[in-house]
């Protein structure tokens, strides 16, 4: 179905902001002080339709599901190629014993299952991710009435790694109270993988009682109390989440920022300037730029959406069911992650020039460049592991 012009600008205006909204990278060895965006949220009706399977040309699919799964060759070389990881949810709480820490552990327990099977769907199968403790302390908490969005990062997670063993690969964070930061970011604590957007190879995971484990840290403030608000009826008893938003509450903001271990800081912002030697795939430097298409019915969680051919005058249209379809990352990230075959490395993806503010129409577009992962290999040579 297509849109008028001015309905789609006014979807393009809601859409828009939804993707901006989200997690900040702010790198430990260059940027610790970096601003922090808006918190994302995902307060759409969730389609499960049928992947199109031709969208990342899988290998094989699974006998257990509809969806389409790559065929993982992928190593699980520890550190760098592996395609299973360690998670912690941690929830710092002033009194660790009231009512509200209780109920906030409750939350996690529901959230760790629904982000487990989230994060192996979005890797179509071929990674899995497993949150071995909800861990609830009082550490680093200590000023949080003068000074609530300063955290004691290192010392929150020594105390949960001493306890609990060097085990963890990423560890999301959670607050018993407002942090006033309103938004949920991520930071990375230690890099070896060269030729995915990163200036150095960097390991500072000691400072944060790890031996060389820990990837990075996701941080998500009281997102409990976010979900408590959006599930209360409204004064005139009204609840805008459907039972499905509800049950994936969290969900995408969690692969969100883990996403952003490994992505989007390869290529350039997007100018649109025509010059073929540029890699126009980025917004703000780590987000894709919305007009990078991504596998048809898919929700890339960071920046890109499904576009469709208006056949009629050969211009393409923005799919603007995409935040109804489920999670995945997009085929580019599965390579920086390690996960892409490399039969799926040839597959091209078009580029459509909606504007370096994204203000064009998104009913009349058509297709400024193609790319592929072999287009980044040779912009910035392969993805490969430091030892």
């Amino acid at each position: 179905m297509k849109y008028s012009k001015g309905f789609a600008t006014m979807a393009s205006i809601i859409i828009i902001i939804a993707l901006i909204v989200g997690g900040v990278v702010y790198y430990v060895t260059k940027f610790p002080s970096s601003p922090i965006e808006n918190t994302e949220t995902n307060n759409q009706s969730l389609q499960q339709p049928t992947l199109d399977t031709t969208a990342i040309q899988p290998s094989s699919t699974t006998s257990t599901s509809n969806q389409a799964a790559l065929d993982t060759e992928t190593s699980t070389t520890a550190n760098c190629n592996q395609n299973q990881f360690n998670s912690a949810f941690l929830l710092i709480s002033p009194d660790i014993n009231n009512q509200k820490t209780k109920e906030f552990v409750n939350f996690l327990e529901n959230l760790k299952t629904r982000f487990e099977q989230s994060f192996k769907d979005a890797t179509y199968g071929t990674s899995s991710v497993k949150v071995d403790d909800i861990f609830v302390t009082n550490i680093g908490s200590e000023n949080y009435i003068d000074n609530p969005s300063q955290i004691d990062f290192r010392s929150v997670l020594k105390e949960l790694i001493s306890k609990k063993d060097d085990k963890y690969d990423f560890v999301s964070v959670f607050t018993n109270y407002d942090p006033k930061s309103n938004s949920d970011y991520s930071f990375v604590v230690r890099n070896n993988i060269k030729n995915i957007g990163y200036e150095n190879i960097f390991d500072h995971s000691d400072q944060y009682g790890s031996a060389g484990k820990l990837l990075g840290i996701t941080f998500h403030g009281d997102l409990f109390s976010r979900f408590k608000k959006a599930t209360t009826p409204d004064e005139y008893g009204n609840i805008y989440l459907s039972e499905v938003e509800k049950d994936l509450f969290g969900v995408g903001v969690l692969l969100h920022e883990i996403g952003h271990f490994w992505c989007c800081y390869i290529g350039e912002n997007f100018i649109g300037d025509g010059d073929p030697s540029k890699l126009e795939i980025l917004a703000e430097n780590m987000h894709f730029y919305q007009g990078l298409e991504s596998p048809s019915k898919t929700q890339d969680v960071l920046g890109t959406v499904p576009w469709l051919l208006d056949e009629n005058n050969n211009t393409y249209y923005r799919d603007n069911s995409f935040n109804t379809y489920p999670y995945r990352y997009h085929p580019i990230t599965l390579y920086l992650m390690g996960l892409l075959p490399k039969d799926q490395y040839s597959k091209e993806f078009n580029i459509f020039d909606i504007g370096t503010t994204l203000n064009k129409d998104p009913d009349a577009i058509k297709k400024y460049k193609t790319i592929s992962v072999n287009d980044i290999i040779k912009f910035s040579g392969e993805r490969a592991c430091v030892n």
